[in-house]
């Protein structure tokens, strides 16, 4: 190694020293950034040591070659790195890439929501169909022969109604007694303002009139009162009633008794 060559290799060692005071304190250097401190310290060590390599007669110019072919890689790689690491951190790549990802995600949802119309639609079809061919069906399907449950219920009501006799009508004070209710168990205190004294072919008194409780006119069994009947503040026995405030004895008027 003779003193040119010897010269620049101290030259490349206090280049390499001056590393760390790039990456520490570049504006000593009259740098902006540590990078360009760091970068400039290294590109300064590989040109002295280069031409160190290059004077030095053992050395050759080949060695020079190959260092400063793997230095320019390597600076190659880290610059590409620095590049792509400021492009991902950088505010209008990232709006890009929301931009991008908002697109795409509002094209799936828009063809979940077409699929989902479209499935809809599908079904509501099927039950329009099925709907029709119900109604078809009830069209073609011939008229019973047979009177419904209602046409019978008001057929018994009709004919039971024709069998009452009337014996009294007219107007009176209303009345409160307990009744037994006809088809569940159980009783119920009624408020009735009779209007009609009725007995059946079984002799068995029935009173008609409006119902305060049920808001209607109804009609009640004597033998399912079971208490006295209560007329302002007296009570009477059933037929006491009837013949006291109604005039009517029923051991007269009614045939079986």
């Amino acid at each position: 190694m003779n003193g040119v060559s010897t010269f620049f290799a101290f030259l490349s060692l206090f280049a390499l020293l001056l590393i760390p005071v790039g990456l520490i304190r570049p504006r000593w250097l009259k740098l902006k950034t540590r990078v360009s401190g760091f970068f400039a310290c290294l590109y300064a060590f590989a040109a002295f040591a280069g031409i160190g390599m290059l004077l030095d007669p053992e050395t050759g110019p080949a060695e020079a070659l190959v260092m400063l072919v793997g230095v320019g890689v390597w600076h190659m790689l880290v610059v590409g790195w620095c590049m792509a690491f400021r492009k991902v951190s950088d505010p209008k790549f990232q709006a890009a890439k929301n931009e991008r990802i908002n697109n795409v995600t509002d094209k799936v949802i828009a063809a979940t929501n077409r699929s989902h119309a479209k499935f809809d639609r599908f079904v509501q079809n099927k039950i329009d169909d099925l709907q029709q061919k119900t109604e078809t069906k009830k069209e073609r399907r011939p008229a019973s022969k047979f009177p419904s449950q209602e046409t019978i219920n008001s057929d018994k009501l009709a004919e039971f109604e024709e069998s009452l006799t009337t014996i009294w009508a007219g107007s009176t004070k209303t009345i409160e007694f307990t009744y037994e209710k006809p088809f569940e168990r159980g009783r119920s205190r009624r408020r009735v303002d009779v209007e009609e004294l009725m007995y059946d072919a079984k002799g068995r008194i029935i009173l008609r009139g409006h119902c305060h409780e049920r808001g209607d006119e109804r009609t009640f069994r004597e033998d399912r009162i079971l208490t006295k009947i209560k007329c302002g503040s007296k009570r009477y026995d059933f037929d006491e009633w009837c013949e006291e405030l109604l005039g009517v004895d029923l051991y007269e008027v009614v045939p079986v008794r």
